[in-house]
């Protein structure tokens, strides 16, 4: 099983399309999509710096933009299911579906999670690949990595800025790729390396796309 950031830059360029199509067909009960903020993260930021509200205001606000993309993309995709939990990814996997993952429910209670903006989709992501031990963790960005190093791509902005600490933590390899890689992409989930750069790897062996892993501990 595969964990897939698809990021929220995606909905005002040309790919979002090509990303949906490639993992409706090739993704069910393989994959499990975990939305960026996008637009709706952008609305909270906006918000925020005109009301000063909380950083645990904005953070819960966050979440319910990534949400509120996450639904967008299944109501693209039929075969793309809403899921809150982790026994309802794991169920949509099992009936060959493509779980969206819409984080507030695991996620606004979890003390390893801060509230602010360093930690975002993209730290998100790597916390629940290992939640779900699953077998790769693919960024999905605007741009491809210029460089493997995680530190660098934070500094670049390309990576939030929480993403190293989730990232010492996970047990598998980590892809950034650029929106025109949907191709290599399919390619992929049937045997070629992923699309784009590794940017971390963990010494345990990758599992296959189909695979359904136990929770990490």
């Amino acid at each position: 099983m595969w964990v897939v950031k698809l990021g929220g830059s995606l909905a005002g360029g040309p790919y979002l399309t090509a990303w949906l199509d490639a993992i409706a067909a090739a993704g069910t009960g393989k994959v499990v999509v975990v939305p960026g903020g996008g637009v709706f993260a952008d609305a909270v930021r906006g918000a925020q710096r005109r009301w000063r509200f909380s950083e645990r205001a904005a953070h819960l606000m966050a979440l319910r933009a990534m949400e509120q993309y996450g639904l967008v993309l299944c109501d693209n995709r039929p075969t793309f299911a809403p899921c809150a939990t982790e026994p309802a990814l794991r169920r949509a996997l099992a009936h060959d579906h493509v779980p969206v993952w819409l984080p507030g429910a695991m996620t606004a209670d979890a003390g390893e999670i801060c509230s602010g903006w360093e930690v975002t989709a993209d730290s998100l992501a790597a916390w629940l690949c290992r939640q779900l031990g699953a077998g790769l963790l693919l960024l999905v960005k605007s741009r491809p990595a210029a460089t493997d190093r995680v530190e660098l791509l934070q500094d670049q902005g390309l990576l939030d800025g929480a993403f190293a600490g989730f990232c010492r933590e996970l047990r598998c390899d980590v892809y950034l790729c650029g929106a025109d890689a949907a191709n290599a992409f399919s390619d992929a989930l049937v045997g070629s390396a992923p699309p784009g750069t590794r940017i971390a790897t963990t010494s345990p062996p990758r599992a296959p796309p189909g695979e359904v892993l136990e929770s990490a501990p």
